[in-house]
Order: C-alpha cells, then sequence, then structure tokens
C-alpha cells in the first residue's frame, strides 16, 4: 500500500499503486512511512518525479519537508533525467554500477558544453530488461532518435542490450570502460585492483562495499575505487553519486548471469549499428577481455586502446584529450 496526498487539499489517504498515473496526487513509497522529518520526501507524479508539499503532516508524526528541487524518489538525485545544451536530446550517456546514478554526470556535462544534445537518465529498475524498457521510455520522452547511446561500464552492457533490441532508436553505440564480455576475462579484475591498493584500503573498500544512500559513505567507495581504477586523475570536482544496492545486486546478479550463459554476447552479435569500444590500457577490466569477444560477435566494430588511461577517460590527465577527439567525431 502507498500513501497519495492530494495537491489541493493536502489530504491524506491511502491508495493503491495505480494512483502513480493518476493526476494531482503526490505518492509516497512504502519507504517513506519510516522517515523523520530530517529524511528527504521521495514523491512521484504521474510517471514523472516531482517537488514535495510543504510541510505536510502525516498524522502520525511524520512531517514530509519541502525539498529545494525535483527528487527522483528511487535516485534520490533530482529527477528521472538530466539534460545539457538542449532540450531534445540526441546524445544519451549511460551510467554503471549498476545503480550508480551520477557517475556520469561530468561526461555528460562536458559533451553539452561542447555543443552536443546530451541526455543523461537514471536506471531505476531492479532487471536488465527492465532498464532498457525504462530507457526506452526515457529516450522516446527527451529525444530525437536515433541517438549515439554512450555506455559507460555497466552502462555499456545495457548499450548492447538496448542497441541490440531497439535498433531504430540507436544511430550509433559508444562503449567506455565496458566489463570483459566473457567470464573468462573477470578474474583478472579483482587481482588488478588488490595489488593496487594498501591492505588498509581494501579493508575500507570492502567494507563500504555493501552501503548505500550515505552519500559521504558512497563518495569514499568511488575514491578509494579511483585510487586502482586511475592512472592520473585531473583535479575536477568528483560528482555527487546516489548508489542503490538494491539495484546493483538484482541487476548484476542477472548480468553476470548473461555472461556466464554466453546471453550476453548472442545479444550483441545482433548489434546492426556502428559500435565504438573505448578502453584504457591501465581499466583493471582487461582491454582483451572486451576487444576480443566484441570483435569477434562483430567484426566490423573499432576498438580504441588508451594510453596511460583507467576507467574513466573524461577525468584522466594524459587521455582526455584524445578521448574527447575520439567521442566528438563519433556523434553524429
Amino acid at each position: 500500500m502507498s500513501f497519495a496526498i492530494c495537491v489541493t487539499s493536502n489530504k491524506l489517504k491511502c491508495c493503491p499503486w495505480s494512483i502513480w498515473a493518476r493526476p494531482g496526487c503526490l505518492c509516497l513509497l512504502p519507504r517513506t512511512t519510516v522517515m523523520s522529518s530530517s529524511d528527504r520526501c521521495c514523491v512521484k507524479v504521474k510517471n514523472e518525479c516531482r517537488l514535495c508539499v510543504q510541510h505536510v503532516t502525516l498524522g502520525f508524526d511524520l512531517t514530509i519537508p519541502r525539498l529545494g528541487g525535483d527528487v527522483c524518489w528511487m535516485t534520490g538525485i533530482g529527477q528521472d533525467v538530466r539534460q545539457y545544451g538542449g532540450k531534445t536530446s540526441r546524445v544519451v550517456v549511460l551510467h554503471g554500477g549498476p545503480g550508480g546514478a551520477g557517475e556520469i554526470e561530468p561526461l555528460a556535462r562536458e559533451l553539452g558544453k561542447r555543443g552536443h544534445s546530451v541526455l543523461e537518465p537514471f536506471k531505476t529498475r531492479h532487471s536488465a530488461d527492465g532498464q532498457v524498457d525504462e530507457l526506452t521510455a526515457q529516450i522516446e520522452a527527451h529525444c530525437s532518435p536515433p541517438v549515439t547511446l554512450i555506455g559507460w561500464s555497466w552502462g555499456a552492457w545495457l548499450g548492447c542490450l538496448f542497441s541490440a533490441r531497439y535498433r531504430t532508436l540507436v544511430h550509433n553505440l559508444i562503449l567506455l570502460g565496458s566489463g570483459p564480455f566473457e567470464a573468462r576475462f573477470a578474474s583478472a579484475i579483482r587481482t588488478t585492483k588488490n595489488s593496487r591498493l594498501t591492505n588498509k584500503q581494501r579493508s575500507e573498500l570492502n567494507m563500504l562495499g555493501a552501503s548505500e544512500g550515505n552519500i559521504k559513505d558512497v563518495a569514499r567507495f568511488i575514491e578509494l575505487s579511483d585510487l586502482a581504477d586511475t592512472y592520473a586523475r585531473d583535479s575536477s570536482s568528483p560528482p555527487t553519486v546516489v548508489f542503490d544496492g538494491e539495484i546493483h545486486a538484482a541487476v548484476w546478479r542477472e548480468a553476470d548471469e548473461m555472461r556466464t550463459n554466453g546471453s550476453l554476447l548472442e545479444a550483441i552479435a545482433t548489434i546492426q549499428c556502428p559500435v565504438l569500444a573505448i578502453h584504457g590500457d591501465y581499466d583493471p577490466r582487461p582491454s582483451e577481455g572486451v576487444q576480443i569477444p566484441l570483435l569477434t560477435a562483430l567484426p566490423w566494430a573499432k576498438f580504441v586502446e588508451l594510453e596511460r588511461c583507467g576507467h574513466k577517460p573524461w577525468q584522466e590527465i594524459h587521455a582526455k584529450e584524445e578521448f574527447y577527439r575520439l567521442i566528438d567525431n563519433a556523434i553524429i
């Protein structure tokens, strides 16, 4: 059961989940019933995220404070998409995780500054198919297809699954820092990461790995991960990332099985649009785990390995100029 607050009267009433699609109501998920007055309010109007009403008390010592901006009930990050460089987007940038909303923001923002109309959608569904369907709705609502689809890390896999299913919506696909497409290459990732961290850093990283919702803990987790993932980071400020552990666990379990049973590569083999994979030579995810399976499935795909570059090329001092040159040339 969820709760709906009528915008006009602010009266509380119980309602079914279908109330999400009813105009004029704010719907609060069950998780909001345990929030204190200092916590965030998570609401949804129709199928879009909107503001909370100001200081609505639900009658059992639970006050929902007004926030200073739109808040997505799943990501807590502000809204279900962000756009840069124009209202109708032609470029879509997919974050990693799964469940790591906001981490790709620096790339999306920079591409907007470079004259591209960019959509940064947040993925909130708990299955790979669900995220593909969610992305379809976001592209149809905010873009002028076909689009250039740029997927980073988990987003690279999601981009592959989407491009295989919705060919008319994708002009070309760019894969950044993808995980290996075959399981036999995956074990090297943890070995490489561990070799680049001290025992204390490894222990802290493992402890933080299961945390979610605490912005400071997520930021520290990313900071430690970057130590292992990055060759030479620039001085840019890190983005705010909202990590959802439930999304991560559910989607990654399914995605890992797709890699193991070969269905991921089977989907990739059906992609018909141009594909460019960009990978840093310092990325703990072995480049051969991307290049060999990808070019076997799609012999005409292009693979570029950037020197002195880790998992996030847009923040690498030595590689980002060449990285952006490749991206600018590839975008329609």
